[in-house]
């Protein structure tokens, strides 16, 4: 019996030092007791590491009643925002059932103003199916289940080598050149996003949810379809999707204020204007901003349920 208790007490003596470890470098600003000297490194490293459980509990510590949801799209719009004003609940490389589980989590943290959501068609995929968020949920019900997770364990290792090292860890690499790199996104993501391709019934009915509780409870709901450059707007095309890319943007139409970008246009033909084919760079970006909260598009096309633009007419004859 006496060995067995030692034995026990020389196990728990590491967990121990593990949880007071996690406690004082607490990655994820779960705990919410202080700041780090060093908080900038902290938080680039835990948001590389995981984005979905930084920014909810940057938005539960913090929340604002006007949010961002969408992707890496939704970031680079969320980049020219009043960091103030807004929370960028947009993870880079989300699924439209992540949006749509954040919104109806974020619902619970506050009372929201104005929601702007980005989706392209890559979204608008029933196969596009990814589970972060419910497993980002889970994470942060309680202290132990943040603490014992692979993330919270990852960011608060590469914290403390960054604090015994003195220098920040590199947590970005460059993709080659901006040409190899294009060329691979034309091949490549297309056929990841549009091989395997179907309506998204689920998708349309989540979103139709969200619209009529924004409705009911005063809520202003913007969305939005990020310009993408042409050349990635037309492999749409050469997968025949066509038709489905129409329905989706009459879906979105019908749902809620929409401000299309992603048709050929002075904003998606100039490659200077473009990180990649999928991402826009400053001049775009200071374009979408401007059109959206000023309420004033002149590239978008832009239409509110029941009305349809001229520019939007010509769209769909």
């Amino acid at each position: 019996m006496k060995k067995f208790i030692t034995n026990c007490v020389l196990l728990g003596i590491p967990l121990l030092v593990y949880i007071l470890v996690i406690a004082v470098i607490d990655p994820y600003n779960y705990l919410n007791l202080w700041k780090r000297l060093d908080q900038q490194v902290n938080d680039d490293i835990a948001q590389h590491v995981e984005p979905h459980l930084f920014k909810m509990e940057r938005f539960h510590d913090a929340p604002t009643g006007n949010i961002i949801l969408g992707d890496s799209r939704s970031n680079g719009l969320y980049a020219r925002l009043d960091h103030k004003r807004w929370s960028n609940l947009a993870y880079g490389g989300s699924s439209l059932q992540e949006i749509i589980e954040t919104f109806w989590w974020a619902t619970k943290e506050v009372k929201m103003d104005t929601v702007i959501i980005g989706i392209n068609l890559n979204l608008y995929n029933r196969y596009n199916k990814k589970f972060w968020i419910r497993e980002t949920i889970e994470r942060r019900k309680n202290f132990f289940s943040y603490a014992f997770n692979r993330y919270t364990f990852q960011s608060g290792l590469m914290i403390l080598q960054s604090y015994l090292s003195d220098r920040p860890p590199v947590l970005y690499k460059p993709p080659g050149s901006k040409e190899e790199f294009w060329k691979y996104t034309i091949s490549e993501m297309g056929e990841k996003f549009y091989q395997q391709f179907a309506y998204p019934q689920e998708y349309y009915s989540g979103l139709k949810d969200i619209s009529e509780y924004c409705k009911r409870n005063n809520i202003v709901l913007i969305m939005w379809i990020p310009p993408t450059h042409v050349e990635f707007q037309k492999i749409k095309e050469d997968f025949g999707l066509g038709e489905l890319d129409r329905r989706f943007v009459s879906d979105l139409r019908s749902l809620a204020e929409l401000y299309d970008f992603d048709f050929p246009s002075e904003v998606t033909r100039n490659k200077e204007d473009y990180r990649d084919p999928m991402h826009f760079d400053v001049r775009v970006g200071e374009i979408v901003r401007e059109e959206i909260l000023s309420r004033s598009p002149k590239y978008a096309r832009y239409s509110v349920p029941g009305v349809i633009s001229t520019k939007e007419s010509e769209a769909f004859h």
